[in-house]
């Protein structure tokens, strides 16, 4: 029992570090009427910015990013604190569509495979 209670705590330690790592964090409001949001930023070195959307079980997320340069990635963690499959950190994620499960906030974790980047975000819910 104490090893999982461990590892939860390992994790959400982990979670909370990269949700307060350089960069902002921002929630995505869609215009009144549409159910999507095109968004633009720009990363130093190392930073990640998150974008916190909310959506309910059952419906369907799509996220796209791109860049000048083809560095800009994603991940997303879901509203139970776990990552989408296919989401993942590490994955290096430029397109992710899938219908989330729960009621809840997702969090979209912007970041660079080297250097800065500027991108552009598109993010649907449907």
């Amino acid at each position: 029992m104490w090893l999982v209670r461990f590892v939860t705590l390992a994790f959400c330690l982990l979670l909370t570090a990269a949700l307060l790592a350089e960069g902002f964090t921002t929630r995505v409001r869609f215009q009144q009427g549409s159910s999507g949001a095109r968004l633009q930023g720009a990363l130093a070195r190392g930073e990640e910015s998150t974008y916190i959307l909310g959506a309910a079980g059952g419906q369907t997320m799509a996220v796209t990013i791109s860049s000048v340069e083809g560095n800009a990635v994603f991940h997303i963690i879901g509203s139970s604190a776990k990552p989408l499959a296919g989401a993942e950190p590490g994955k290096d994620a430029t397109r992710w569509q899938g219908q989330v499960q729960r009621d809840g906030d997702y969090r979209v974790v912007v970041g660079a495979t080297r250097g800065g980047a500027e991108y552009t975000l598109q993010i649907s819910i449907k």
